[in-house]
């Protein structure tokens, strides 16, 4: 993921993005506008020692509600 996508989606939201790394679980929901970080965004770093599936992080899940923007 390259710097300008990056960007994007830290204006959307997301306060995990520039950590990214290879093979680590993200989930996020972000919105144009939103002012301030997402409430809605899950990350589990990529690592060998911890590890749950072979090489694959544990399995990120969310539950909610998304609010609908009010114009």
């Amino acid at each position: 993921m390259n710097n300008k996508v990056q960007a994007l989606f830290s204006a959307l939201g997301s306060r995990y993005v520039n950590q990214l790394g290879f093979r680590d679980n993200w989930v996020f929901l972000g919105a144009k506008g939103l002012k301030g970080k997402s409430p809605f965004e899950e990350y589990i770093k990529n690592d060998q020692k911890t590890n749950k599936y072979d090489g694959w992080p544990e399995l990120l899940e969310m539950e909610g509600c998304a609010p609908r923007k009010q114009d």
